[in-house]
């Protein structure tokens, strides 16, 4: 079926239709857009990397008169550069556009853009084992067909089990997407929504998920808000991340 013929069918719809793994909305074909600035990052890190610890051998070496010293205070500073972008991998990775909308205390309000997720489901109810299974699909997923990662990382609890959603790269669609071959993944087209956030530092454990939660739906109830559907989890950084510098964040769309 040719590309044309497949957007006219999906544009003549009222209701989602499901094909080979993926699940299409009613309309034009929703495509990923990603915040801006992410090649600006990559490109003052890469250039920091380039000058910083020769000019700082540089200096070491001359002001101890000791080039072996200027050679070893140089990859010191690489390896802390090195360090850094290995432990603030976030900013250098593409997350979803969106914007804010207003702060109500330690509430932020967001309007995301319409994008498209690979989400797995997993019956597993307790929240870190469930964790780990469902990354592990999508992550085969996405590496499998060279997909680039990107943030956040959401979770939520479904029925009985969890699911998890990993955004697809900017610029993809549901079509150009590779179908999956594990019958656990579907790839949706997911419409512009309207988020409440309550940002934290820490772990992401099953227990203090839970708390947040409860803190969230706390904070929404006294602000006024109408909300929909149940919290998710959205974590911003790699496990090899310090808990105490992760992002991340407790979700639940409002009306």
């Amino acid at each position: 079926m040719s590309i044309a013929v497949r957007r006219r069918m999906q544009t003549e719809s009222t209701t989602p239709s499901t094909s080979n793994g993926r699940i299409h909305s009613a309309g034009e074909d929703i495509v990923t857009k990603a915040k801006s600035r992410l090649g600006l990052r990559k490109g003052l890190f890469a250039g920091a990397l380039a000058v910083l610890p020769a000019a700082i051998g540089s200096g070491v070496g001359t002001l101890v008169r000791s080039k072996r010293a200027g050679a070893l205070a140089g990859g010191i500073a690489a390896g802390a550069l090195a360090l850094v972008r290995w432990q603030l991998q976030r900013f250098f990775t593409d997350e979803p556009a969106y914007e804010v909308e207003r702060r109500i205390g330690d509430l932020e309000l967001r309007t995301y853009k319409p994008l498209v997720i690979a989400r797995a489901h997993t019956m597993l109810p307790d929240f870190d084992k469930a964790q780990q299974q469902l990354f592990q699909r999508l992550a085969h997923y996405i590496f499998s067909h060279e997909l680039a990662m990107t943030a956040p990382v959401e979770m939520s609890r479904e029925g009985q089990g969890h699911t998890m959603s990993f955004v697809m790269p900017p610029g993809r669609s549901l079509i150009s997407l590779p179908g999956p071959d594990d019958s656990h993944v579907r790839l949706l087209e997911v419409p512009s929504r309207r988020i409440a956030v309550l940002p934290y530092r820490g772990r992401y454990r099953g227990d203090v998920v839970e708390e947040k939660e409860r803190e969230l739906l706390r904070l929404v109830a006294d602000a006024g808000l109408s909300a929909k559907g149940r919290p998710m989890f959205a974590g911003f950084d790699p496990p090899s991340t310090l808990p105490l510098v992760r992002r991340n964040e407790i979700w639940i769309e409002i009306i």
